[in-house]
């Protein structure tokens, strides 16, 4: 098994975070953008399946964008 060096997995680590934090800016630009077409909905519409299902995206979207700032911090403590 070929063993890496210290600086490597470091780098990798870091590597890791960039990438998670890209993906974390996607899912708050989607976010946005679903929040943004709840809000032009009409009020009819809003509380409608129609606006459930939007607001329910938005809250779901919410949460994946905090649990991906959570590993990207982990993985920036783990990097050092």
């Amino acid at each position: 098994m070929r063993r890496i060096s210290n600086k490597a997995r470091r780098k990798q680590i870091g590597y890791l975070a960039d990438r998670l934090d890209e993906l974390r800016r996607e899912v708050d630009n989607l976010r946005d953008e679903e929040q943004d077409y709840y809000d032009e909905l009409p009020e009819t519409l809003q509380g409608g399946e129609e606006g459930g299902c939007a607001e329910e995206a938005v809250q779901f979207l919410e949460e994946a964008g905090g649990q991906l700032s959570q590993a990207i911090d982990q993985l920036n403590e783990a990097g050092g």
